[in-house]
């Protein structure tokens, strides 16, 4: 505990480090949609590999148990066993005043829609294309597109597409 004094011999006591602030998961990519920071997270002891969401207003509060409540304004995480977490993307283009969190791991492709502040409302899966190049991820009009785990340029639109598939030759 540290202590503080004053002149009038007043006595002011804070615990260090505070039980309710833990410290942020270790973490491969970081995002901040909706008033909260997004961390994609890699299995450690305390913490497995996920998505973890800070309290709303507070981007460093993540909880060790979070209470997996998204339409709260506390800490909360999704796990994904057995998936490393790449990089995230906020789609510019928005939908009926929502908008899109993407989230890619080394297998799949995830989204969250985010409307307002602190409300993420909804979490899906849209494909098993995933990424291990994080720097690929990139936005152009109205699609997403990135190089999938098995090397193909993909397309988000309309649904995923392969567009690089029979007109790239590996050699």
């Amino acid at each position: 505990a540290i202590q503080l004094s004053t002149r009038q011999s007043s006595n002011y006591e804070y615990i260090m480090p505070s039980a309710f602030h833990q410290s942020a998961p270790k973490s491969r990519c970081a995002h901040t949609a909706g008033g909260r920071t997004l961390l994609g997270a890699i299995d450690t002891a305390d913490y497995p590999g996920g998505v973890y969401f800070s309290e709303l207003g507070n981007g460093f509060h993540f909880l060790v148990s979070p209470d997996n409540d998204l339409a709260d304004t506390s800490a909360t995480s999704i796990q994904f066993p057995n998936e490393l977490p790449q990089t995230f993307l906020h789609s510019s283009i928005s939908t009926f005043g929502s908008s899109a969190v993407y989230f890619w791991t080394n297998e799949a492709l995830y989204q969250f829609s985010v409307v307002g502040i602190g409300d993420i409302l909804r979490f899906s899966k849209l494909g098993p294309h995933g990424t291990i190049y994080p720097g690929s991820v990139a936005e152009h009009k109205t699609g997403v597109y990135w190089l999938d785990s098995d090397n193909q340029v993909r397309r988000l639109g309309n649904g995923i597409e392969p567009i690089s598939q029979f007109k790239v030759d590996d050699l």
